[in-house]
Formats: C-alpha cells, structure tokens, sequence
C-alpha cells in the first residue's frame, strides 16, 4: 500500500538519498490496491490491464528479482532493486537457468536493422525472429510481444510461444493487452484490472470462447500456408 511504502522509504533502508525525491517519480504507489501478496509463475504467465504502467512496471520488477537485464530500461534502476527487496523467491528447482528480457524496443530495432541491411528483400517473419531468439530450458521476460505485428503474426509467435513452452521447456513471462496471447491454451493470466489478483486460465471462459474459436482458425490457416 502507499503507507507502507512511506514508512519503508522513510526508514533509511532505501537505496535512494531522498526519499521525498522518490515521492514524486514513477512508480510511487503504482501497485496501491492490487493486494499482491503471491505470483505463481507457470510455463507461460500473463500480466494484461487497462493500465500500462502497472503492468509493464510489474513485469519490470519480476525480471529485476530473475536477473534479466532490459538494456532499454530507463528509470533509475534503483527503484526497481528497493521492490525487489521486499521479495522472496521460492523455486522448485536450484538448477542454474538463463533468463532473457525481450523487451518491444529490442524487436522494433531487429525489424529495423533488417530493413536497412543488405538482405532486406529476404524479409524475415516476427517469428522467425523470435525463434531465433528462444532457446530450450530458458526463462523469457517479453514486454508487449504484439507492437508492430498483425493479427496473423500475432497468431504465430503465440503458436511458437505455445511449443516452446510444452515441447522445448522454456518459460515465458509476458504483458500483453493482445487479446490473441491471453488465448494462448493453458497460460495463466494475471489481470491487474480485477480482484483479488489471482491467476486465471481465460481460454475455456464464455468470454473467451468465440475469440478461441477465431484464434484456432487464424492458427490453423497459418499452418496450412507453412505445408
């Protein structure tokens, strides 16, 4: 809660000099209300939400207690180790394990250098980007995986994302306010908009159903076009 964020940056155990600097930045009291107490992360997790903020800023704070290093990553980083603090990490395993931030910024640039380089006319999918990048027993951190892609190449990643996680056991952490990743089959969501904040499976929901039925369609087009 907002209280308790002021007596503990009050307290001097922060990491910053001035707390009442700290006061008037981002992300002051951004969780205040969600009740966070728990997140079990699964083989893919979702953080969806009406705000960004809250939901990139949480996926910001899971990656810092991780260890993946978002390069984009603006703010001061303090911040983020004066959350990370407060948190206590309980794996099921003590197996070493590579995490990786994939953050919106990171692909835009990829698409980017591609289109400037010599073999830009051997254009390369989102996917093929993307798998390029995942590789098994690995933990991903993906910030926003729909920027700049279509419905169809949306459909795509998911379909990739959905393999690596069940066949490859790689893991994914993502926040998403694509309709097409919250339908990916047995993910678990996150959704800061609703309470209490528990994880939830939407893709046997009613309100998911006729979207699924129209995401199973996208796939299934896609793998026809791929034979």
């Amino acid at each position: 809660t907002r209280d308790s964020e002021c007596d503990y940056f009050n307290n001097g155990e922060h990491t910053l000099d001035m707390p009442l600097g700290y006061a008037r930045m981002r992300p002051f009291g951004i969780f205040l209300g969600l009740g966070i107490e728990r997140i079990k992360l699964g083989k893919i997790t979702l953080f969806c939400g009406s705000s960004n903020s809250v939901r990139d800023y949480l996926l910001e704070v899971v990656a810092q207690i991780l260890g993946a290093e978002n390069p984009y990553y603006k703010d001061d980083k303090s911040l983020l180790c004066d959350y990370a603090k407060r948190c206590r990490v309980i794996r099921r395993t003590r197996s070493p394990f590579k995490c990786v931030y994939i953050s919106k910024q990171l692909m835009m640039d990829e698409v980017r250098n591609h289109c400037i380089s010599d073999d830009f006319r051997q254009s390369r999918s989102m996917a093929e980007i993307y798998d390029d990048k995942i590789e098994p027993k690995a933990l991903y951190v993906i910030e926003m995986p729909e920027a700049g892609m279509s419905v169809e190449e949306c459909a795509s990643v998911a379909s990739l994302i959905y393999d690596a996680a069940n066949y490859s056991k790689a893991q994914f952490i993502i926040s998403t306010s694509s309709p097409i990743f919250m339908g990916i089959k047995g993910a678990e969501i996150y959704d800061l908009d609703q309470r209490p904040f528990l994880p939830k499976t939407y893709y046997y929901s009613e309100a998911r159903k006729e979207f699924s039925k129209t995401y199973d369609e996208i796939c299934e087009l896609h793998s026809r076009k791929n034979k």
